[in-house]
């Protein structure tokens, strides 16, 4: 933890922060393990939530960056959850198939590849103000459900449910332009 405490991104995480890395991490272990029951998974959390932070910074906007931290760990720890649980169920799935598991096809698979690149060119091309509501709210990986209410949102960003409303109609609508031509597609 001291390196990152001599990095420039680790010290403006503390000065953003107003608290020593040190002291940010256990706060950060200590929700991570109520979380996932497991030390080993806890640390894993912490150490990608502190890499994200340190390599993106935290938004210049954001209220109260602890917050917004803790609401991120939350964030990756049941996004894994869902993706998890879907892998679970894949997995179910085939083993119950009568028949040989059908494998995509070659096109298949570059398609849903072009596909993910387009959306991610898509939320990349969003305002930042959209785009960062865009990514609190919606999980493109889990298929497209909330990932945290909008007053939590809020709550995290700082500004009020009704801004968080704005932003998530805005970013609906530049998606929706951005990605006409996977209409049918996307749903």
């Amino acid at each position: 933890m001291s390196a990152l405490a001599e990095d420039p991104a680790g010290q403006a995480i503390e000065l953003r922060t107003g608290c020593s890395l040190a002291d940010l991490r256990a706060k950060l272990l200590a929700q991570a393990k109520r979380l996932t029951k497991n030390s080993g998974d806890a640390e894993d959390l912490v150490q990608d939530i502190l890499a994200r932070f340190t390599t993106q910074g935290i938004p210049d906007h954001i209220a109260d960056p602890i917050a917004y931290m803790r609401t991120a760990l939350s964030n990756g720890f049941y996004s894994d959850r869902r993706r998890a649980q879907t892998r679970r169920e894949t997995l179910s799935d085939m083993d119950h198939h009568d028949g040989p598991a059908a494998s995509p096809t070659v096109h298949e698979l570059a398609t849903a590849s072009l596909i993910r690149q387009d959306i991610a060119t898509a939320l990349d091309s969003l305002t930042p103000a959209v785009r960062e509501v865009a990514q609190l709210l919606i999980d493109w990986e889990g298929g497209g459900f909330q990932r945290m209410s909008q007053g939590d949102a809020a709550a995290a960003l700082g500004i009020s449910v009704d801004a968080v409303k704005d932003r998530l109609r805005e970013a609906r609508r530049q998606l929706r332009k951005l990605l006409e031509p996977y209409k049918g597609e996307l749903g």
